[in-house]
């Protein structure tokens, strides 16, 4: 019996690469990436997780019961960000033979990429994927008011502070050596051997070739945000610095902002 992988991060983490690496290199492996989508449907399982203590939707567990039937003969990896809300069924349903890669991303780069990319104004993501706090479970406690007031940019710092404790609680129903935490700027920094333990932790064959395929920028495509919305980016929740400093980052610089103004401002 092989194994299935299942990463679990906030998007905007070096996922989308991570796919075509893998997929490009290890053909014998089945590699997806944000593939089950509507079957996961992450906002409604993430609800019923927490309100029923079960998942039931049909189409969630029917792709989980293919992945099972994959496994017997193929390591099986999922790099999407959208499953988050079904690793309680994943691991009810296929027990130690998943594996969870919980990617992290500096909380205000990955809000900021967040935001860049219209997270919270997609319908489609809005109404399938995204957790709000109106779903039972959430830690941070905002009102609907509150909540309509927030600016997309503050609406994706929360998002990051949800996704990530949710992944710790996750990891207490995992066996320790099931469960594999890296952070995006080990992953993609020339001087670490994190890919090489990813690899190593995914099973993957060709090291050199992942390694060779690693990319040198990021959030090339993105929408540009405006003034206003850097100066809401220096306001995060007490549980957003909570979590930052547990996964051991420093608080932006004033140094930070003006590199991710030179990335993100939008022009006059």
């Amino acid at each position: 019996m092989k194994k299935a992988i299942f990463f679990v991060s906030t998007g905007r983490c070096g996922t989308q690469w991570l796919y075509d690496a893998f997929k490009t290199t290890n053909p014998d492996v089945i590699v997806k990436h944000e593939s089950n989508n509507l079957a996961y449907n992450s906002l409604r399982s993430f609800g019923e997780y927490h309100t029923e203590g079960e998942i039931s939707q049909k189409k969630a567990h029917k792709v989980i019961s293919i992945i099972s039937e994959i496994i017997k003969t193929k390591t099986y990896i999922d790099t999407g960000w959208t499953n988050y809300g079904c690793i309680p069924l994943i691991i009810e349903k296929l027990g130690d033979n998943a594996k969870f890669v919980h990617l992290v991303r500096d909380s205000t780069r990955c809000s900021f990429s967040l935001a860049s990319h219209r997270y919270y104004s997609n319908t489609s993501l809005t109404q399938k994927v995204l957790i709000n706090p109106g779903v039972k479970g959430v830690k941070i406690a905002v009102t609907k008011g509150m909540w309509g007031e927030m600016s997309m940019l503050n609406k994706c710092y929360w998002f990051w502070t949800e996704l990530n404790a949710f992944a710790l609680d996750m990891q207490k129903k995992c066996k320790q050596e099931n469960w594999f935490f890296l952070k995006f700027e080990d992953l993609f920094s020339q001087d670490s051997k994190a890919l090489e333990t990813l690899v190593d932790f995914c099973s993957l064959k060709n090291k050199k070739d992942i390694e060779d395929m690693k990319p040198h920028s990021f959030d090339k495509y993105r929408n540009k945000l405006s003034e206003a919305t850097f100066r809401q980016g220096r306001m995060v929740s007490d549980k957003t610095k909570e979590l930052s400093e547990l996964f051991g980052y420093k608080p932006p610089s004033e140094e930070d902002f003006i590199k991710l103004q030179k990335r993100f401002l939008q022009k006059d």
